[in-house]
């Protein structure tokens, strides 16, 4: 299928022409000012245990502890040994991570163009082209992390997953995804929703297909038996690591204490959780994440000749109410729709358009991302920004979707304006952290400062919501931050 079969699109050749430099923006952010990574204990860990690895001076069968009170599995740190043989710096391993990622991103392109009916090509492609320029996944391919290389490892399970109905598909879908969890944990929460959509999307078929004759021949449901074959196989490197939560437990007790669940825990996970469903794919959650402290200074940026320009704040301010007028629309739509209404169609009508053979391409982003969000709120005790970077691209091609249904005159104008914009954002945070160096917030002390003076690394450990900047603030809290309140008196500390 060739670039020129893209959506039937009037001005396809400057869309492609678009997309392109949607590509080359891409790579430019996730390579420019590599030296200034975000560089703590996690990434230190991950390069010194790869280098061990790597060099064969020692070998680990589990990775590094998680978040949820379990080491990770060992496929987490073994991924990063193979760069490892080869490369014996920090920059170099890290531009080998944003290597793969670009590939990701080139290779998602191929997914939308190969992969995807006409109908949804063009939605799919533009998603991809959010994905390229999105604050969260710029920053999330450029450090030694593993949930840096959740992105280019989805790839090849979503390609897999596409070509499920048949053996060598589900065999492939299987095997990637068991590996997927591997690498964290929340490659299992993903499988496991892309599992429940496909019993619920062959369950959907089978019953409207029952009672009225298919407009086209049906399409196979997966071959379970070559999908458990290769989950099996997949499951082979993690028999270690089943092995220590078996049968030592207390160790993992001692070193990762967990908080007991309370009603109040679980309430701040949830807000935490839907915060970032909305903040990720709109780009706004590094600011939250980065520039708590110093958030005002963030946004007057960049400064050029000595005068701050501000464009970051407008471009916060633009996404914000593109998306917002967005909902507007929708609303208003709604309305309309529901006041003038006829006869609402049948429970059977909805199911038969939902579950069309060429349905799935469009409602598949929007499912796996609830069932993902389900399964994290019935089983995770709290919810962090990076257990939705493995739905980055799912996530930016629902914001598509939402886009262009809620502008659908002006609907391509504005998601190219959405990436403009969210363009501008990743460039003004590299530049921020390029120009400012050191920061008390969660980035800390680029690797390239900590570098020069070993010494005079600072601590972010414990970054801070500033009283006088409700905007800050206002966006933390929304992302589910918790103040404690014994610190009002001073400055609240964010828990």
């Amino acid at each position: 299928m060739s670039l020129a079969s893209v959506h039937a699109h009037p001005h396809r050749r400057l869309l492609l022409i678009l997309v392109g430099l949607a590509l080359i923006g891409g790579t430019i952010l996730r390579l420019a000012w590599l030296s200034e990574m975000e560089w703590k204990d996690d990434e230190s860990w991950t390069f010194e245990h790869a280098q061990q690895i790597g060099s064969g001076a020692a070998w680990y069968w589990t990775g590094m502890p998680a978040s949820v009170g379990i080491p990770n599995p060992g496929l987490s740190v073994w991924i990063f040994s193979l760069p490892a043989i080869r490369l014996h710096d920090p920059v170099s391993m890290t531009a080998s991570v944003a290597v793969l990622n670009i590939a990701a991103l080139a290779a998602f392109m191929g997914l939308a163009l190969t992969r995807i009916g006409r109908d949804q090509r063009l939605t799919w492609l533009l998603g991809t082209v959010l994905l390229c320029v999105n604050p969260v996944a710029v920053m999330a391919s450029r450090k030694l992390w593993a949930q840096d290389v959740l992105t280019p490892c989805t790839a090849l399970v979503i390609l897999a997953f596409l070509s499920r109905r048949s053996r060598w598909g589900s065999f492939a879908w299987g095997l990637s995804g068991t590996l997927l969890g591997q690498i964290h944990l929340s490659g299992f929460f993903f499988q496991a929703a892309l599992v429940l959509w496909s019993l619920l999307d062959s369950r959907g078929r089978d019953d409207v297909e029952s009672d009225a004759a298919p407009q086209s021949p049906p399409q196979p449901g997966p071959c379970w038996r070559a999908f458990a074959c290769g989950t099996a196989l997949g499951a082979l490197p993690m028999i270690p690591w089943v092995y220590q939560l078996l049968f030592n437990k207390q160790g993992q007790a001692a070193t990762n204490p967990r908080e007991p669940v309370t009603l109040a825990l679980r309430l701040q996970m949830i807000r935490r959780l839907f915060g970032f469903l909305f903040l990720n794919p709109l780009g706004l959650t590094p600011t939250y994440v980065y520039f708590r402290t110093d958030f005002w200074s963030f946004l007057r940026g960049p400064v050029i000749l000595g005068r701050a320009t501000c464009l970051v704040l407008a471009a916060h301010l633009a996404i914000a109410g593109l998306f917002g007028l967005g909902l507007l629309n929708r609303l208003a739509r709604w309305f309309e729709r529901e006041k003038g209404a006829g006869a609402a169609p049948g429970l059977r009508d909805r199911l038969s358009l939902l579950w069309s053979n060429r349905a799935e391409e469009r409602w598949l982003p929007s499912a796996v991302v609830v069932i993902y969000t389900l399964i994290l709120l019935l089983i995770i005790p709290m919810a962090y920004y990076h257990y939705l970077i493995i739905c980055s691209w799912f996530l930016s091609i629902a914001l598509v979707q939402f886009l262009r249904t809620s502008f659908p005159r002006r609907g391509l104008a504005v998601v190219l304006a959405m990436g403009l914009l969210q363009f501008l954002l990743s460039l003004g945070l590299l530049w921020h952290i390029h120009e400012h160096g050191s920061t008390a917030d969660e980035y800390g002390s680029p690797y390239r400062l900590q570098a020069e003076d070993p010494g005079g690394r600072r601590s972010a450990s414990n970054p801070s919501l500033h009283p006088e900047w409700p905007l800050a603030n206002g966006l933390a809290l929304l992302a589910g931050a918790e103040v404690d309140l014994r610190q009002i008196g001073s400055r609240p500390i964010l828990v």
